[in-house]
């Protein structure tokens, strides 16, 4: 047992808290024991695996703070699920040392606080062209032969199951939602240029969305719906060529949505509410929505804000040298009136 590198008995009705013992099993690449009933933490011995690759603890009722020796102890990572837990506390900064993963699900729990940055070194998550040997591993067993090849791998996208397979393009995904986080996307997110899933939704983060998402230019899933974002929709949106699932509904959007590019291949279902939020495909006919405008408006409450009660003196030259034309154009024309027209230009200038 002590050589043991598979341990898989997902599925199972296996009840009560996780064994110390498994942090004996120092040669354990994969474990999975997801779709059980175990209880408590999450045993401080399992971090001697140090080989472990493969960590699979969802859907059952673990609880307590997720471990921070997760990134020190451990950094072989590939995928770690606790997905549909009661874990609580903070994710752990750890996770930025997992230099290999490519499949990061902690949705479902109690988790609070902001998302750390934590992205900087999840290399297959942000090398434009992943290579191979990154695809996530998974086993077969045939007897006492172990096979590990680039295989199948389950992962959950808007709460339904997504099977990827061998001929599958390499899967990168990041799944925080339905949890209690706060605060903004940190920037540093919006590294993750080859990430194809992100999903944030059902939290408590604000702010606006990051104007550098189009750096992101792998995702084919986005879901930042049921939070508090506000502001507009980054006019560089259109750009994610590959986006094919997009939800923004229900968090406090406004202005217009820049309808082009890929943005056109989302139906309204996309920005339910956010009332401010208009332009196709919204069914707002009565409504005029322009992005000229949503700038004016902008920049009038940016200078009533700053106290601002300059005279646009530009405007008024320009409006007045036309006027003067006008007034030139009528003398040329009606040249029975340029005889009082003149008398009354001198008094003007005179005054």
């Amino acid at each position: 047992m002590v050589n043991l590198t598979v341990f898989d008995l997902a599925g199972n009705k296996l009840i009560g808290p996780l064994r110390t013992t498994l942090g004996n099993l120092i040669d354990l690449k994969y474990l999975n024991l997801s779709n059980n009933t175990l209880l408590g933490k999450i045993p401080a011995s399992l971090r001697y695996c140090s080989k472990l690759k493969s960590l699979d603890l969802g859907e059952n009722q673990l609880s307590g703070n997720i471990p921070t020796w997760i990134g020190k102890s451990i950094k072989s990572f590939y995928v770690l699920c606790l997905r549909s837990n009661m874990f609580n506390g903070t994710i752990p900064r750890g996770i930025s040392h997992l230099c290999s993963l490519q499949v990061l699900d902690l949705a479902l729990n109690n988790l609070s606080g902001v998302i750390p940055a934590i992205f900087n070194n999840l290399t297959p998550m942000i090398m434009s062209t992943t290579p191979e040997y990154y695809m996530v591993e998974i086993y077969t067993y045939l007897g006492r032969i172990e096979l590990t090849f680039f295989g199948d791998v389950n992962i959950f996208v808007n709460g339904n199951m997504q099977e990827y397979n061998r001929s599958s393009s390499p899967v990168t995904t990041i799944d925080f939602s339905s949890n209690n986080l706060s605060e903004r996307i940190p920037d540093e997110l919006t590294r993750l240029s080859s990430l194809l899933m992100l999903n944030l939704s059902h939290n408590h983060l604000s702010g606006k969305i990051p104007d550098k998402i189009h750096k992101m230019r792998g995702l084919e899933e986005l879901d930042l719906s049921n939070n508090l974002f506000s502001g507009e929709i980054p006019l560089n949106m259109p750009s994610l060529i590959f986006l094919g699932t997009l939800n923004l509904s229900f968090n406090n959007l406004s202005g217009p949505n820049p309808y082009s590019g890929q943005m056109t291949t989302f139906d309204a279902s996309s920005y339910y509410g956010n009332p401010q939020v208009c332009g196709p495909p919204l069914p707002l006919p009565e409504k005029k929505c322009t992005r000229d405008e949503s700038i004016s408006n902008s920049s009038n409450s940016r200078d009533m804000r700053n106290g601002s009660s300059e005279i646009p003196w530009m405007s008024i030259c320009f409006g007045f040298g036309f006027g003067f034309g006008g007034f030139f154009s009528v003398i040329f024309v009606l040249k029975k009136w340029s005889h009082s027209v003149l008398e009354w230009m001198d008094c003007f200038t005179a005054f």
